[in-house]
């Protein structure tokens, strides 16, 4: 089974065993429609009921699970992951893709295979594929409509159109 990151457990919060999580989804809500998290503990998957959920500002929300009941159990899972399952991801609008979903694909132009993706970060103002190429290059492509014409994500192919200088 896969499982895909949507926060970081940050440190205990209060007495009763709550801790503060940094949000590390784009759908923050699933929080508060979520009956239970699963907590990625060294290699292992355990789900806990959710008790409480508090949002606080900067992308900070404060959860409070059932078993977890003093801030001595609750500092165990310090600076540990929660996750999701593929079938628990939020559904995305159309154009809209997942990471996980985008790295290992073929970047072609012009019918060409430049490389493939390997990862993509933010920048500020939109994602960069950063592609590499069969030589060991690096290609770093705004997700722009610009560069980028077409995904597909059933073949693992990204078609693009890059100006002169982008490909070195």
């Amino acid at each position: 089974m896969s499982y895909f990151r949507i926060g970081r457990i940050l440190k205990p919060h209060g007495i009763r065993g709550a801790f503060k999580v940094l949000v590390e989804t784009d759908f923050p809500e699933r929080f508060a429609r979520d009956e239970s998290i699963i907590i990625e503990h060294k290699g292992e998957y355990r789900s806990f009921p959710l008790e409480e959920v508090k949002y606080l500002n900067n992308g900070v929300v404060v959860l409070k699970a059932q078993g977890i009941d003093s801030p001595e159990e609750a500092v165990r899972y310090k600076n540990e992951a929660l996750v999701v399952t593929e079938e628990e991801l939020t559904p995305l609008e159309e154009g809209m893709y997942y990471h996980h979903d985008l790295i290992g694909c073929r970047v072609i132009q012009a019918g060409k295979e430049i490389g493939s993706v390997k990862e993509i970060f933010f920048n500020g103002g939109t994602d960069i594929y950063v592609a590499e190429t069969g030589d060991g290059r690096t290609v770093m492509i705004p997700a722009v409509t610009d560069f980028v014409k077409k995904i597909d994500i059933e073949k693992k192919e990204i078609l693009v159109e890059l100006i002169e200088g982008m490909i070195e």
